[in-house]
């Protein structure tokens, strides 16, 4: 999808963070394994080596919304897409 231009580095980079912390909390009990800062829509998420991630409550029901917004705009650019000149798949002639 990126290489098609269906979504731009920023959103890329946000889903990739997205991904990040979902596998930290369910592999390392939400413990990060290296320092880093995350930034994910209009939150930075800064992540310490060795030290559990720490927000607010309503952390996740941000990083779930802005999940759903970011799906249903891909959705959206999906039909403007270039994905080549080769169709494949479901409703293509034969």
């Amino acid at each position: 999808m990126k290489r098609s231009c269906c979504i731009s580095d920023e959103v890329y980079s946000s889903w990739n963070g997205l991904i990040r912390i979902r596998n930290l909390v369910v592999h390392n009990n939400a413990i990060a394994d290296q320092n880093e800062l995350l930034r994910i829509g209009d939150m930075e998420i800064c992540l310490r080596e060795r030290q559990m991630l720490r927000e607010k409550l309503n952390f996740f029901v941000k990083l779930i919304d802005y999940a759903v917004d970011s799906y249903r705009y891909t959705l959206e650019a999906l039909p403007t897409c270039k994905f080549g000149t080769k169709r494949s798949g479901i409703g293509t002639p034969l």
